[in-house]
C-alpha cells in the first residue's frame, strides 16, 4: 500500500482540548495538554498535543508517552496506527 505524504496543517482538527481519544488501532489516549503556540507561523508544523498511549500490557506501570499535531497525526508524513481519529 502507498501512503501519499499531505500536510498535517491542511487536515481538519481533532485534538482541540485534554481529554480521552482514540486511535486509529482502537488504543485509548489521554491528551494531558494542547499548548497554545504563541508566535506560531501556519506554515510550520508543531505537534503541542502531549498525552499518553494505554496499553494492555502486563507489568507496564506507565503508559508510552507521545506527542500529536492537532490534526491527529503521530508522524508528520505519513499514516500510523497511532493516529488520533476520533474523541472516546
Amino acid at each position: 500500500m502507498r501512503q501519499f505524504a499531505v500536510e498535517p496543517n491542511s487536515l481538519p482538527v481533532i485534538i482541540d482540548e485534554p481529554g480521552m481519544y482514540k486511535c486509529r488501532n482502537g488504543q485509548l489516549v489521554t491528551i494531558h495538554e494542547v499548548k497554545e503556540m504563541e508566535g506560531h507561523k501556519p506554515e510550520y508544523t508543531s505537534f503541542p498535543a502531549k498525552g499518553s498511549r494505554w496499553t494492555k500490557k502486563v507489568g507496564q506501570s506507565n503508559p508510552p508517552y507521545g506527542i500529536w499535531h492537532v490534526s491527529g497525526r503521530y508522524m508528520p508524513l505519513t499514516e500510523s496506527k497511532f493516529d488520533i481519529v476520533k474523541k472516546a
